[in-house]
């Protein structure tokens, strides 16, 4: 079984880095991505795994990533973010009219700090998919979903992504 990494972020344009969280902002957060890469590693044991998050360390997710595959790129991310309930109520009442800009961005710079659950999403390349979800592809032919709970994030994936397609990056020997 290949080994999972945890990235220190990359360098972009102008020499920023991105994704250099390194770990999540609450340890409960840095255990379920954990777990979500040992899960990925397990499924997908020729595949090397990453843990990333962002810098805020807000949010983060472990990734399959590889150029390998008999149709293009693998890409495949399990995440989870910090969230906070009274920001998407803000949200909805902005949207609605409800709150001026000021208000809610007063409001957003304050809910930063407040996280009441955590949320989960998986993104998948097209390549990877049974064609059940294709259309839902966008112009990079990534398939992003949201979910309340690990589970049904889980239950995507083992739905969605065609195993017996991938070619290893790293074969065991």
């Amino acid at each position: 079984m290949t080994e999972i990494t945890r990235s220190n972020g990359y360098v972009v344009n102008g020499g920023h880095i991105v994704g250099g969280g390194h770990s999540g902002l609450t340890q409960q957060l840095d255990e379920i991505v954990k777990r979500q890469a040992e899960w990925l590693r397990e499924q997908f044991p020729d595949y090397a795994v990453q843990i990333r998050f962002n810098s805020d360390r807000k949010s983060g997710g472990a990734f399959i990533e590889s150029s390998h595959t008999l149709d293009g790129v693998v890409y495949i991310k399990l995440g989870a973010s910090l969230r906070c309930s009274k920001s998407k109520e803000d949200v909805s009442k902005f949207n609605r009219g409800e709150l001026s800009l000021d208000e809610y961005l007063k409001r957003f710079e304050h809910r930063m700090r407040e996280y009441d659950y955590i949320s989960y999403d998986v993104g998948i390349n097209a390549v990877c998919t049974i064609n059940t979800c294709g259309e839902d592809a966008d112009s990079f032919d990534m398939i992003w979903k949201d979910f309340n709970t690990y589970e049904e994030a889980i239950e995507y994936i083992k739905e969605h992504v065609k195993s017996c397609m991938l070619i290893p990056t790293n074969p065991i020997m």
